[in-house]
């Protein structure tokens, strides 16, 4: 395939996974704002941060000697992040051979767009953020989290509120 006279083989596959992964993030991830602009916002951000800079810094990142090690830890923690998968890997591919010559693989070696050092990972990755993200949304709908973060007294809004809180205590110990 040839993006803007770019060779890029096999992008396919990246772009395949983040048309199936990227909706349910963004969903899981809506229920952690009250406000739909507030969401909205720190999406745009999460987006520009792990979308653009994050690929750009890690790849910096791992041609320098002295910042390999940091390199190696970042990219674990990226990778949650299905927008990071798709950016990354994209440029990966696009920069096999560089990639060749940082990590000092022989030309003799044959590399394809989905070997691990290249785009690989990036690609498991969006494989694996679909049953992860499901389950995260599934876990909000059905209240899991509020069971598990309340000990299953009856959610959060029960909880937080301290008039019903003592109202409930009260009709407990009144005699039938």
């Amino acid at each position: 395939m040839k993006v803007f006279d770019i060779i890029v083989p096999k992008v396919w596959v990246l772009f395949g996974l983040i048309v199936l992964a990227n909706p349910v993030f963004v969903y899981a991830l809506s229920f952690l704002f009250a406000k739909e602009d507030a969401g909205s916002f720190a999406i745009k951000l999460l987006y520009m941060t792990f979308g653009f800079v994050a690929p750009f810094a890690m790849s910096f990142l791992q041609i320098f000697p002295t910042t390999e090690d940091t390199a190696r830890v970042l990219r674990w923690f990226f990778m949650l992040l299905p927008i990071y998968d798709l950016c990354h890997g994209f440029m990966m591919i696009t920069q096999i051979d560089l990639t060749r010559i940082v990590l000092r693989i022989p030309f003799t070696v044959t590399l394809t767009p989905y070997d691990w050092k290249i785009a690989g990972y990036d690609a498991l990755f969006l494989a694996l953020a679909l049953p992860l993200n499901w389950g995260i949304v599934f876990a909000f709908e059905f209240k899991v989290f509020d069971f598990l973060m309340c000990r299953g007294r009856g959610g959060a809004e029960a909880i937080s509120d301290p008039v019903a809180r003592r109202s409930s205590a009260v009709r407990d110990h009144m005699a039938p």
